[in-house]
């Protein structure tokens, strides 16, 4: 970004903004002397139009340390008003009122197929939810574990899936974060229990949010080969191709 625009700022107008810059608004500072808009930008963030992926909420409660979303949007924010979309791409669905999920919902029912991409909080699952979103064609039921006091609270939303009519592995994904901190040994451990649990783990590489190489990061636990072949053996399995 930052090359960019300083390749085009003494021939035209430039603004910069997104995830990107937002996180790391100094830094683009110093090296462009134009001053990022940090967060959402309103002017754009209306727009009509056909899409493949909508926002019908912005912002989350849970502040995960690993997330950017407290930084790029600290404030749950409910639209009244959305693109209708195979692919929903709200940070906590769940966290919204009922009133806004119903809305979400019948927006929603009729389409061939549905991703709730981000998944739902494991904390807030309940069986209400699997009657109101079951009216949808969903590609996968999404959640995350991410840290470990989340085993408890995922075991029992799968189990409640389960014990609903929803068994199918491939039906319920979990996405499982690594290379954070955790020893190998513990990442498997969690992987491993996504599948005794009968749901499909997809494995998630955390990187630093102020990343500035290509290259991968590496946390200090993990070798380079170790982590490239654990996720892609994970990730890159049969059962995958399958969903």
């Amino acid at each position: 970004v930052a090359r960019a625009a300083n390749a085009y700022k003494d021939r035209f107008r430039v603004e910069i903004g997104g995830p990107g810059p937002s996180l790391m608004p100094d830094w683009v500072f110093e090296r462009t002397g134009i001053q990022p808009h940090v967060g959402i930008d309103d002017r754009f963030e209306r727009q009509s139009g056909s899409y493949q992926y909508t926002i019908t909420s912005r912002g989350c409660p849970r502040r995960c340390p690993h997330c950017a979303v407290p930084q790029l949007e600290p404030h749950l924010i409910e639209y009244d008003s959305f693109p209708v979309a195979p692919v929903i791409g709200d940070n906590n669905l769940l966290a919204t009122s009922w009133q806004h999920q119903e809305a979400v919902v019948s927006a929603h029912t009729g389409l061939p197929q549905v991703d709730i991409q981000s998944g739902f909080d494991v904390h807030l699952f309940q069986e209400k939810h699997v009657v109101l979103y079951r009216q949808l064609r969903l590609k996968t039921w999404r959640f995350a574990f991410d840290q470990p006091d989340q085993e408890v609270e995922l075991i029992r939303c799968v189990h409640l899936l389960q014990g609903l009519g929803i068994r199918r592995s491939h039906a319920i994904t979990v996405y499982v974060l690594v290379n954070h901190g955790e020893l190998p040994g513990e990442a498997a451990r969690r992987t491993q229990l996504v599948k005794d649990i009968g749901a499909l783990p997809f494995v998630m590489v955390y990187r630093p949010l102020d990343q500035l190489v290509n290259r991968r990061w590496l946390s200090p636990e993990w070798q380079r080969r170790e982590l490239a072949n654990f996720a892609g053996g994970i990730n890159n399995s049969r059962a995958w191709r399958r969903s």
